[in-house]
């Protein structure tokens, strides 16, 4: 997959933080994606991707809840308070 090639390849001259990053952002790309053409992300052609599919990608990158997917985000509404 080109997911991958592109990953592999930044590797050689990119911090792992950076590597890290582009992953997880690729990642919310494709998982979108998957989830717009209702298909799986490695049978979506790069030529069926229109601007109107980015557009609506950025439209739900800006209505996200942030950190959603951080592994220490709330799991409910309960917080720790002071006694």
């Amino acid at each position: 997959m080109v997911y991958k090639k592109f990953l592999n390849y930044r590797q050689t001259y990119c911090e792992d933080s950076t590597v890290f990053n582009y992953s997880n952002t690729l990642r919310y790309f494709l998982d979108f994606m998957e989830l717009h053409f209702s298909a799986p992300a490695d049978v979506i052609l790069v030529d069926c991707i229109k601007s109107d599919d980015i557009s609506s990608y950025v439209c739900y990158l800006r209505n996200k809840k942030k950190n959603d997917n951080h592994p220490l985000t709330a799991t409910s509404d309960c917080y720790i308070t002071k006694r």
